[in-house]
């Protein structure tokens, strides 16, 4: 084009579409325009600084992101029958798809994660770093589109946004929806800091025996605490998160390595030692296992 990325999309998208909210940003400083802050989980600053002319460098909002939406059911940016390859998953050498999609598989066209079966044709894109996380989901024959922008990271850092997205999709649909599970990794470090760590590991058992269905109380929720309290060097608050997961989840590899390395970090050899062993007791091909017993041995 000859000119640079920001001035390309200002002239033959922001500008065009009157998304009067969106703009690349490529320098450190914003220059007026406002933004959300980035947050943790725990409701700690995590902003995004690393920033890029493409990924992680566009900002926009939901309003603006529909009327994009809207376009690409027009003429107005691209072609159509353009836009139907980008929506097509990429060629193998024999010329066959790479991908056969339906309800179970997934496919990537140019800059589309791509679905279909024989009453849905389904694009979409996830996207996360630090505090913030986005889907942009479009449903082509029904002409649904659902845009989550969210400035409040999860572990896995997309995660707070598909629970939330089946649910609206269930609504949009007439169907029975279920509320996202409230993360208990969120609330027992509310309970820490308001309480203290033996009391939290007790209310935790309280929730799961009488608001099970509220709570996400899957391993990774107490992996993730324990080394949230394990980076702020709180070694006693992780090692008691760990150990409550081992409780949970006894036939769990990555549960006893956690635990290890927080024992490791503690100056306990001994049980570091032991928790390690029992990880590779329980999955053979841990290598991170194997070379903290190797470690220890020497």
């Amino acid at each position: 084009s000859g000119i640079s990325f920001p001035d390309f999309m200002q002239r033959n998208i922001f500008d065009p579409l009157h998304m009067r909210n969106s703009y690349i940003r490529v320098k450190n400083k914003i220059q007026g325009q406002p933004r959300a802050i980035g947050y943790n989980q725990y409701g700690e600053k995590s902003d995004y600084t690393q920033f890029m002319a493409g990924a992680g460098g566009i900002f926009s909002t939901v309003e603006d992101l529909r009327r994009w939406d809207l376009a690409l059911y027009t003429e107005k940016l691209v072609a159509q029958t353009t836009l139907k390859d980008a929506f097509t998953p990429g060629l193998l050498n024999d010329g066959t798809s790479s991908r056969k999609l339906s309800d179970s598989t997934w496919g990537y066209g140019f800059g589309w994660l791509l679905r279909k079966n024989d009453s849905q044709d389904i694009v979409w894109h996830d996207g996360g770093f630090n505090g913030f996380s986005a889907l942009f989901y479009r449903e082509l024959n029904r002409k649904d589109c659902i845009i989550i922008l969210c400035n409040k990271g999860q572990m896995g850092s997309n995660a707070p946004v598909y629970p939330i997205q089946k649910g609206l999709l269930q609504i949009l649909k007439g169907q029975a929806y279920v509320l996202p599970k409230i993360p208990i990794s969120t609330k027992m470090r509310r309970m820490i800091e308001n309480d203290c760590i033996e009391e939290a590991v007790n209310d935790y058992h309280r929730l799961k025996k009488n608001h099970f269905a509220k709570y996400d109380f899957s391993e990774s929720q107490l992996n993730h605490l324990g080394y949230h309290y394990l980076s702020k060097n709180k070694i006693k608050e992780a090692i008691s998160i760990f150990k409550l997961n081992v409780a949970e989840y006894p036939d769990s590899a990555n549960v006893y390595d956690s635990l290890g390395e927080a024992y490791l970090k503690a100056g306990r050899n001994d049980l570091a030692r032991k928790n390690y062993a029992k990880s590779l007791e329980l999955n053979a091909g841990n290598k991170n296992a194997m070379e903290m017993l190797q470690k220890l041995h020497k």
